[in-house]
């Protein structure tokens, strides 16, 4: 982007587009408003987060910092894959998103398709989801674990769950990944289809000038050593050239201190600031 040029866009997340399944997601309506963008003369979408949601159904409080929303998969190409037969779709409100009754449907959809896929996919398809899981294995696995010992406990936080399964001893993360291997191998295959930064670039989106990074919260995935997240922001100013930054509450402050030591790569910390 040249930041000497003028530009305009609009605001609008994924969810608020049109569509038959309940709410927005990256399928047809989400082609039709780039095609919509472009005739307006408009050069940038901007986004809400579209990782997936967390307490509230907001995309704030996401479970994952690097995960997609699982609800934006579009059910027309897994349709048309043959993966999904053509869903009979409820009288959902075309101006307004039930979440309460639009997710358990779409929960409903996605695991017919994954059965779907590991049915009847092609060697093509198989082959790419395999290289596309190890491409993504260093957070692909320890969210997939997450999420299949997370579900059938009706999303319980993880704080509450056995000592062993809180403090990551590795017999029972072993444990857990035996016990729930379907249900991983169901989010491993849900991830694929959602990964909202492959689908955005498909659709013709723009990226943004700088890297925002929000690294506070309660759950695992979110809670980045210092370590972890110094190299993260390096390996992004490598790859960019773009300069971070940081965002979070007051009640961050603290951890910015933790945090500051490790970062070899030019960052400015917003953190704490409300204006």
């Amino acid at each position: 982007m040249n930041l000497n040029q003028r530009a305009s866009g609009v605001l609008l997340h994924i969810t608020s587009l049109p569509g038959p399944h309940g709410m927005g997601d990256f399928g047809p309506d989400a082609y039709r408003f780039v095609d919509w963008l472009q005739s307006a003369g408009q050069s940038i979408w901007q986004l809400l987060p579209t990782t997936p949601i967390g307490p509230g159904d907001s995309p704030y409080q996401g479970v994952s910092a690097f995960a997609g929303s699982q609800w934006m998969v579009a059910l027309e190409p897994l349709v048309a894959k043959g993966w999904l037969a053509a869903p009979a779709v409820p009288d959902f409100d075309a101006q307004h998103v039930d979440y309460g009754r639009v997710t358990p449907w779409r929960e409903q959809q996605l695991r017919a398709a994954a059965a779907g896929f590991f049915e009847r996919a092609s060697a093509t398809d198989r082959k790419a989801f395999a290289a596309w899981c190890q491409a993504q294995q260093s957070w692909l696995d320890d969210y997939t674990l997450f999420m299949a010992i997370r579900s059938p406990l009706n999303g319980q936080p993880w704080w509450t769950w056995s000592d062993g399964l809180k403090r990551r001893d590795p017999k029972a993360l072993a444990a857990a990944r035996k016990q729930y291997a379907d249900e991983i191998a169901f989010w491993h295959g849900d991830e694929h289809r959602a990964e909202a930064g492959e689908q955005l670039a498909e659709a013709g989106a723009a990226a943004g000038p700088f890297l925002a990074v929000s690294p506070f919260g309660k759950d695992p995935a979110k809670e980045l050593i210092p370590e972890e997240l110094g190299a993260l922001l390096a390996r992004c100013h490598a790859a960019t050239g773009l300069p971070a930054v940081l965002l979070g509450g007051p009640s961050d402050e603290r951890k910015v201190e933790e945090l500051r030591p490790h970062f070899a790569s030019p960052v400015a910390d917003l953190v704490g600031r409300n204006g």
